[in-house]
């Protein structure tokens, strides 16, 4: 999902990106592995930070969430994305 965001960033833009669709049949495990490692971090970090003395800080967390809004911003594109057409 960020690849084509990647490469515009780095110039790499063109009608050769219509190949890309390649990765469309493993978008819905692509999804489902980065939603896993969001919440993975979120156990592993954000809340054991409440039980133990350290926490991490406001950047970390600002990070963190700012992925996690991505990432449902991207799951749910199929649905608002159309409205851009």
């Amino acid at each position: 999902c960020v690849l084509p965001l990647l490469l515009v960033s780095v110039g790499a833009a063109g009608a050769w990106m219509v190949s890309l669709r390649v990765v469309r049949p493993y978008s819905t495990a692509l999804l489902l592995l980065s939603a896993s490692l969001v919440a993975y971090l979120w156990i592993c970090v954000i809340r054991r930070a409440a039980c133990s003395s350290g926490s991490p800080g406001p950047a970390f967390r600002a990070v963190f969430w700012s992925t996690a809004a991505l990432l449902i911003l991207m799951i749910c594109s199929p649905i608002w994305a159309p409205w851009f057409y």
